[in-house]
């Protein structure tokens, strides 16, 4: 149910979070099992019990008696916007559109939803807040991570330099063939970043194709932002059966981060 999982305590409090496979679930093929997406065509039913199966699963993690199991999420439409939790709600909740979710409160969960896109964690272990990603490429491209931390610090007071960074497993360079327009894209952002001073690092060619490396293209975000630490899940949705990849199937589910406050 969970390929990864991790807490971290700190003297604000901490952080629980874990990445869902595509194991455990109720769902038919060809989103057997744990699909968590309602809008790729899977019985409503079906989804409504993977995601209470698997928010229990998640809660259990880090057991409180003291909070409610409950949830929010968007309708994500690879923006660069971002819904902020700023106060109590009942049960799994859809907050409307958006990319990315924030909050400073400790009586629910959020959950993005991939597959292939990257899922992105960002904690502020000064203040105790919190902000789940769906990094895809236009997000990427939009440095949606960065409108996240701005979001950060305007409501809760957020530096770079107290964020711990979590990326999830996401399509990597070995799978991701791109054609020539955004190759030429991306090699024009390689040239304007910071930090990097050529598109070798965000692009790779074999035998004629160009493949994008959206890992190394949040790294320079995260490095030119100042975040203080970062962690890469290593492994490719793509190559790896275990998770859903709409690269590889097209007709999928989904499968989520999962992240909570302690």
């Amino acid at each position: 149910m969970f390929a990864f999982e991790k807490s971290i305590k700190t003297s604000a409090g901490g952080v629980s979070f874990a990445l869902s496979n595509r194991f455990g679930g109720v769902s038919k093929k060809p989103f057997e099992s744990l699909n968590l997406g309602f809008h790729v065509g899977d019985e409503k039913h079906l989804v409504e019990q993977n995601l209470q199966i698997a928010l229990s699963a998640f809660y259990a993690l880090q057991p409180s008696s003291k909070i409610a199991k409950s949830l929010a999420y968007l309708t994500q439409i690879h923006s660069t916007q971002g819904v902020c939790v700023s106060s109590a709600i009942s049960g799994i909740v859809n907050l409307g559109e958006g990319d990315f979710l924030l909050t400073n409160r400790k009586d629910c969960a959020l959950l993005v939803l991939v597959a292939d896109c990257n899922p992105v964690l960002l904690y502020d272990k000064r203040n105790n807040a919190l902000s789940l990603i769906h990094a895809g490429r236009a997000g990427v491209f939009g440095k949606i991570c960065t409108h996240a931390l701005e979001s950060m610090y305007q409501r809760f007071g957020t530096h770079a330099r107290d964020v711990y960074a979590f990326v999830g497993v996401g399509i990597r360079e070995c799978c991701y063939e791109v054609g020539s327009e955004i190759a030429s894209h991306v090699a024009q952002m390689a040239r304007d970043s910071k930090y990097t001073q050529n598109a070798r690092v965000f692009l790779t060619t074999r035998e004629g194709k160009a493949y994008l490396n959206l890992q190394a293209m949040l790294e320079s975000e995260f490095h030119e932002l100042g975040v203080g630490e970062s962690e890469f899940m290593q492994g490719c949705s793509c190559c790896d059966k275990s998770f859903f990849s709409y690269r590889r199937e097209g007709t999928t589910g989904r499968f989520g981060l999962f992240g909570r406050l302690l």
